[in-house]
């Protein structure tokens, strides 16, 4: 949803944020490589085209590294089974109001960062 996602990115760099943007999984792959990890929060469509913004995120975790995480979604969670979402994740239902949005970000970006668990060595 192109304009949506500009408005949101206009709205929260006007706040201050620095935003990084994809349509796709495919560009959130590369800029999340591109940024060597040093992203504060991931914001993510739960639908989003080629990969679900849960599955980015659980790939970005096994990756070793799990941001902080806000998911958009028209679906409340357990709703027909549909969403569920990572521990720690928070969710901004659609619609939002873009105060809605700045504040939920300002929400995930206070809460405590989210830490995978370590492995054992040799562990898989």
């Amino acid at each position: 949803e192109q304009p949506i996602r500009k408005l949101a990115q206009r709205v929260l760099e006007d706040a201050g944020y620095l935003v990084l943007t994809a349509a796709n999984s495919v560009e959130a792959r590369e800029l999340w490589a591109a940024s060597e990890g040093r992203v504060d929060l991931l914001l993510s469509d739960v639908t989003m085209p080629g990969l679900s913004g849960i599955a980015f995120a659980a790939e970005l975790e096994a990756g070793g590294r799990r941001p902080r995480t806000l998911f958009i979604s028209g679906h409340l969670p357990g709703e027909r089974g549909r969403l569920t979402l990572p521990e720690g994740a928070a969710l901004l239902p659609k619609p939002f109001s873009m105060s809605a949005l700045l504040d939920a970000v300002r929400a995930a970006l206070d809460s405590p960062a989210q830490v995978p668990e370590a492995q054992e060595p040799g562990a898989r």
